[in-house]
């Protein structure tokens, strides 16, 4: 069968992203709004694409990047309590009962995010290692 565990989908050698801090981008986006040196100064100086900086000085482009969540900050934030609330009690989790959970919320909820499914494994782990257990805390 395999390894069915699903691996990065970047290449090696793809281009690098964002290979600088949000507050440099800021820095150069206020000097270049306020006039204090041009995009090209600024792409030399923070190497920061030119293009990257006028948008950011001009307000342009300025969602966050890649796929938008399916639940909103505060379904998850209430997910994440009851799940946390859980393991304190002595009843911990598990990702089957986190799909199960979310699945039901949704469904009690008017919500057909996954098509009448209960969430994949793989997106409960990444909700356990990004919203449950930040910064390593705990990993499953």
């Amino acid at each position: 069968m395999g390894n069915n565990k699903k691996r990065s989908r970047r290449k090696p050698g793809a281009r690098n992203y964002a290979d600088y801090s949000a507050e440099m981008l800021d820095v150069a986006a206020n000097l270049v709004r306020n006039k204090f040196i041009s995009s090209y100064e600024a792409e030399k100086q923070f190497g920061i694409p030119r293009r990257t900086v006028l948008n950011k000085s001009k307000n342009i482009h300025n969602k966050q990047f890649g796929r938008p969540t399916e639940l909103s900050a505060e379904e998850e934030a209430h997910i994440a309590d009851v799940v946390k609330l859980s393991a304190e009690f002595g009843c911990p989790f598990t990702i089957l009962d986190l799909r199960i959970l979310v699945y039901n919320y949704l469904v009690k909820r008017g919500k057909d995010l996954y098509k009448g499914k209960m969430p994949g494994e793989r997106w409960a782990r990444a909700f356990y290692n990004v919203t449950i257990f930040p910064k390593g805390q705990h990993k499953i």
